[in-house]
């Protein structure tokens, strides 16, 4: 068992690991230091370093009933009572207990060597004055866990012969994480003893979220099977913002025009997360600059669900220092979302970094949100191709992939055409995985007086290593019409092991 999880553990796909993240993301929002704004979980990896189980052992259903309590609870809760009793009913159950354990593997101290191991990416965002909104990573390498699992396995006669999997831990496990900062210059505003203790305690917290009585169910079949498909964005629309100019705003500068100027650019971002999310250009040495700029912020439920604003920042660019605050503008999304469709012109004077502060400037500006747009009836078709031969038409071989269909909707969005009322959308693309990458060694070795031979040079195809420090690190581009608009770089260097898994959003308004 434990080759055959070093074998499919590097495989697996992190997105499985996000309700964890989602959990300690919470954890750690709530208790945050005063210094922190906001605490946000960039990336998280199960790495090539597989958990290791100490020993297993078959379980009656008796030792199991507060699993069996909790699935019937929640097919209640979410299923009517038909499907919920048919979900009960169908299938059978295996029941397992297993002691498990995981050490990370010594690195070179390498942020890529670490990598190697279950890890994840924290951004603190500082909330203290002169450094607001700015953010500070935490690369957090997971070193020891230790426990003990209890599983309710549900088996079907179809393939993958497996529906879902519901598991609680047998008390808080062992765990143990190791903190490092990925900045190399400026102050270190952060107490990292006091950071790390505060990770460990947020993921002590997250383990106890799913230790017994409480469990967690998950749909292994929709795991297995995969599905390439992605029927539909998760956003519920986008903000649309055009930025016109601003007037009156602070010197910050001595240098420029007489008696000091100012380069200003704005930034774009939801206040609670802080991450910019579109910056303008730097115009220099303006006090009155005029931008006419247009960009487009996706919406997500997690933002409702947060209370988010939107907020609009103005910075001054400085060359030898740190930029300087030029004022602010805050808007609740609530307001945007009860009035949609439309454009609404704003004259906003700056806010200052302090609460109720005010800065010298207005900001001519314009926002609207703008929601998805429902899928019509009248446009579903059958999903057959109207174009073919008659003796091709009805075969499935010619009709598109559909994937794995769960509900009306996502059956709704395979079998509905673009609306040609609306010609505009989101481009959702997801790069899982890269296998097989090959390194061409045109050098070879030139050998030593160790003992260490010559070694020509490989073509592309045979360096057999998988990992290793001298390997390169890859990383993906992705462009649209001749236009980088996204570059993801994985910290593990390596060839079948290389994960790169991101989603982004291209945007392009209605003409």
């Amino acid at each position: 068992m434990n080759t055959f999880l070093g074998v499919v553990w590097g495989l697996v796909n992190p997105d499985m690991l996000q309700p964890v993240a989602d959990t300690i993301e919470d954890i750690m929002q709530a208790s945050a230091p005063k210094v922190v704004e906001n605490v946000r979980i960039a990336e998280i990896d199960q790495g090539s370093n597989a958990l290791r189980i100490l020993s297993m052992r078959a379980l009656p259903d008796d030792h199991v009933q507060n699993l069996k309590d909790n699935i019937r609870d929640e097919n209640k809760k979410n299923k009517d009572p038909q499907e919920a009793a048919a979900a009960e009913e169908g299938g059978s159950y295996y029941n397992m207990e297993a002691a498990f354990a995981y050490h990370a593997i010594p690195s070179a101290g390498t942020t890529s060597s670490k990598a190697r191991n279950m890890h994840m990416q924290l951004v603190f965002y500082l909330g203290i004055r002169g450094l607001f909104g700015v953010p500070f990573p935490v690369f957090v390498e997971l070193t020891e866990l230790v426990g003990t699992i209890r599983l309710r396995l549900q088996l079907t006669p179809e393939p993958p012969f497996a529906k879902e999997v519901t598991f609680t831990l047998v008390g808080i496990p062992h765990v143990k994480a190791s903190c490092m900062p990925m900045v190399r210059k400026g102050v270190n505003v952060l107490n990292l003893p006091l950071i790390s203790n505060f990770v460990n305690s947020a993921i002590g917290a997250a383990c106890a979220m799913f230790a017994a009585p409480k469990s967690m169910t998950m749909d292994v079949a929709m795991m297995l099977k995969g599905d390439d498909i992605h029927k539909d964005t998760l956003a519920l629309g986008v903000m649309w913002i055009r930025i016109h100019r601003a007037v009156g705003l602070s010197k910050q500068d001595r240098r420029g025009s007489e008696g000091g100027g100012s380069d200003p650019y704005i930034n774009l971002s939801f206040s609670k997360y802080g991450k910019p999310m579109y910056c303008t250009r730097v115009i220099t040495d303006d006090l009155n600059p005029i931008w006419e700029e247009t960009a487009a912020l996706i919406v997500t439920p997690e933002l409702i669900k947060a209370n988010e604003n939107l907020s609009i920042e103005l910075w001054d660019s400085d060359r030898n220092t740190a930029d300087d605050i030029v004022g602010k503008v805050e808007m609740p999304i609530h307001k945007l979302l009860q009035h949609p469709g439309r454009m609404y012109p704003q004259v906003s004077k700056l806010q200052g970094l302090e609460v109720e502060s005010e800065m010298p400037g207005q900001l001519h500006w314009e926002v609207g949100y703008f929601g998805k747009p429902k899928l019509r009836p009248e446009l579903r078709t059958d999903g057959k191709k109207k174009d073919l031969p008659e003796t091709f038409k009805g075969d499935p071989t010619f009709e598109d992939e559909k994937g794995t269909i769960v509900n009306e909707e996502e059956d709704a969005v395979m079998h509905t055409p673009p609306d040609p009322l609306w010609p505009s959308g989101i481009v959702h693309i997801v790069v899982h995985q890269i296998v097989n990458l090959q390194l061409a060694n045109i050098k070879g070795s030139d050998g030593n007086r160790k003992g260490k031979e010559y070694e020509p040079a490989k073509p592309a195809g045979e360096n057999t290593e998988e990992e290793g420090g001298e390997l390169p690190t890859s990383y993906c581009k992705i462009m649209l019409n001749d236009q980088l608009v996204s570059t993801y770089y994985s910290l593990t260097p390596g060839h079948a092991r290389t994960h790169c898994f991101f989603r982004f959003t291209v945007l392009e308004p209605r003409q």
